[in-house]
């Protein structure tokens, strides 16, 4: 049997991975608008439904470190900057 520590260490390397594939995702799908602002409200958008998920869901509280979190709300201000 799995001792639950390598199993709960193999899961946020999961999701942490899976996480920054979509963040790959999102910029790349954002520099498809031909309108850079619209752009921006796109990566805006999905990084705030990523990180009002992530603070939302108690299973991921276990597994998404505080500077996930962190990583997400500094991408959300900035974007925030940039579209103002």
């Amino acid at each position: 049997m799995e001792d639950p520590t390598e199993v709960s260490f193999s899961l946020a390397l999961y999701y942490q991975d899976l996480l920054k594939g979509l963040e790959v995702a999102i910029e790349r799908l954002s520099r498809d608008y031909r309108r850079a602002i619209i752009g921006i409200l796109f990566q805006l958008n999905n990084f705030h439904y990523i990180s009002r998920t992530i603070n939302s869901t108690p299973a991921f509280e276990a597994i998404i470190t505080a500077e996930w979190e962190q990583k997400y709300q500094l991408i959300e201000e900035s974007l925030v900057k940039e579209y103002l």
